[in-house]
């Protein structure tokens, strides 16, 4: 009897071992991330969102049949041709589907031409030049589900106006992110009352004061500040302006890429000092579902904060997380790891029910945007360090 147990055991061992040794491989998500960017923490965000997705793809089955998802990270350092030679990289992997991007619009436009020659979905969780998706190849394998620069500058010109702010000074980088937000105010003032007075360009990362660009702003009669920058770039002008008398401190109306990492701590008290507002889309909070009151009680535990107002780069993490679950359904969908079929199956998923919103559907044919200006909000700063929008 032992003898007869012991013949089956070996017997089912070997079974067992055929079976790992033909297994299918995993199905590969790329995300091409500013991991080493010490103030950033939007890369987190978004890693946190793709991972948890994944943790719940997996738990129910994975993907086609049983498939295991797995995400590859590659760190672009902020660097645009590190971001292209990345891209190429992940291109290259056996069993890689999609490439999620990083919050630089610099970086993914340079990805562009690799992610087309290679027919690799693109996934855009942060970055907001209207050109990553508005491109002119066809097809398209840009898809984002996050604001674009002409939303967020449309945001916040309404807001100025609201306050009868019409005289505007730019502070934008000399790099693409900024030409296409100049391009989005020069539209959307061509349709609305106000007009830009001062356009100033300051190099990305490489200044340690933007006073002399404030202070060329103030001397041509703006009456408020449009902001373009990241964390880093973006305390130094809120440090600079908390310098000076009350009298002489502008409204700073800001795109969103203060929320992408450590501005506060960067701003530190002179944030409290400043009226300054930013644009930004409504996620989490409150939470509409099960799926957002999971990824708020994981983002708080990570980020290690007790609100998950005070986690400024909240939106990654959100939009993230709804991107990959439409991945699944897209690669479910088109019954393969074939990217073709994949970029394909994302414009023609039916509705989907995410941690954000009810995607009726996501995507289309003819639109590679998951949400819509209306998604956009103003929030202020608290002075405990929470991100609220104002009509909360």
């Amino acid at each position: 009897m032992k003898t007869w147990r012991a013949g089956l055991l070996i017997v089912t061992l070997l079974l067992a071992a055929i079976a790992s040794a033909h297994a299918a491989p995993p199905v590969i998500i790329g995300a091409d991330l500013e991991t080493s960017d010490t103030t950033s923490t939007a890369d987190d965000a978004i890693a946190l969102g793709v991972e948890i997705a994944i943790e719940e793809i997996n738990a129910a089955g994975g993907v086609l049949g049983g498939r295991k998802l797995v995400l590859q990270k590659t760190d672009n350092r902020g660097i645009p041709a590190r971001g292209r030679d990345n891209a190429i990289a992940l291109a290259n992997t056996p069993d890689l589907v999609a490439m999620v991007v990083s919050k630089f619009s610099a970086i993914a436009m340079e990805q562009l031409d690799v992610i087309h020659e290679q027919k690799l979905p693109m996934l855009d969780a942060w970055a907001a030049a209207d050109a990553i998706v508005e491109n002119t190849a066809k097809p398209n394998y840009a898809f984002r589900l996050s604001l674009t620069d002409s939303w967020a500058m449309q945001a916040l010109l309404k807001h100025a106006r609201s306050r009868g702010l019409y005289k505007i000074g730019v502070v934008a980088p000399a790099n693409v992110w900024g030409r296409s937000c100049l391009a989005a105010i020069e539209r959307d003032l061509a349709r609305n009352r106000g007009v830009v007075v001062s356009v100033q360009s300051y190099y990305w990362g490489g200044e340690k004061t933007l006073a002399k660009h404030y202070r060329a702003i103030r001397e041509a009669g703006a009456q408020a500040v449009i902001l373009i920058a990241n964390e880093a770039d973006g305390a130094l002008l809120v440090k600079d302006i908390a310098s000076l008398p009350p009298a002489d401190r502008l409204p700073i109306l800001s795109h969103w890429g203060i929320l992408t990492g450590r501005f506060i701590e960067l701003s530190g008290e002179a944030l409290n000092q400043v009226d300054l507002v930013t644009v930004t889309t409504r996620t989490l909070i409150p939470a509409r579902n099960a799926a957002a009151k999971k990824l708020i009680a994981r983002g708080t535990a990570y980020f290690k904060v007790d609100d998950p107002a005070k986690i400024i780069a909240l939106p990654g993490l959100a939009h993230a997380y709804d991107l990959t679950h439409l991945l699944a359904r897209a690669i479910n969908k088109a019954g393969s790891t074939d990217r073709e079929k994949i970029r394909a199956a994302l414009e023609s998923l039916p509705p989907y029910e995410g941690a954000i919103k009810r995607y009726q559907p996501a995507f289309t044919a003819s639109r590679h945007e998951a949400l819509s200006v209306q998604n956009v909000h103003i929030a202020r700063f608290t002075a405990d360090g929470r991100v609220v929008l104002l009509e909360d």
